[in-house]
C-alpha cells in the first residue's frame, strides 16, 4: 500500500505541477496581450504612450519599449527641427535670389529707342 500511495502523491504533484505552468503561461499571454493593446496608439503615431513596467518577463519587454519609444520621440524632434531650419534657409535664399534678380541687367528694361526727331539731325 505504501508504494501505491507514494505513485498517488507523484502524480497529484505532477498534476499540480502542470497547472501551475498553465496557469503561468495562461497569466504571461493575459500580460501580453495586454502591453499589445496598452502600445497599439503608437501605430497611428501617438508616441506619448508609455507602457506600464511591472517586475515580470512583460515589464522587462515593456521597460525597453518605453526607451525605444523615447529615442525614437528625440529623433522625431531633432528631425523637426531641421526641417524648420531647411524651411528658414530655404526662405532666406529665396529673398536674396530675388533681390539679385532685380538688380541684374537682365532684369532692367531696355532702353528707349532715341525719337524719330533725334535721327532727322
Amino acid at each position: 500500500m505504501g508504494l501505491a500511495l507514494e505513485r498517488a502523491e507523484l502524480v497529484e504533484r505532477q498534476r499540480q505541477s502542470e497547472a501551475e505552468q498553465r496557469a503561468a503561461k495562461e497569466e504571461l499571454q493575459r500580460r501580453a496581450l495586454e502591453l499589445l493593446l496598452q502600445v497599439d496608439p503608437v501605430g497611428k503615431g501617438d508616441l506619448t504612450i508609455r507602457a506600464s513596467v511591472t517586475a515580470d518577463e512583460i515589464g522587462t519587454i515593456a521597460d525597453s519599449y518605453n526607451a525605444t519609444i523615447e529615442n525614437l520621440r528625440k529623433l522625431v524632434t531633432q528631425v523637426k527641427t531641421a526641417a524648420t531650419q531647411v524651411a528658414g534657409t530655404t526662405s532666406a535664399n529665396e529673398e536674396v535670389a530675388e533681390v539679385l534678380v532685380h538688380r541684374s541687367p537682365a532684369a532692367r528694361p531696355p532702353p528707349s529707342p532715341l525719337p524719330w526727331s533725334a535721327w532727322k539731325q
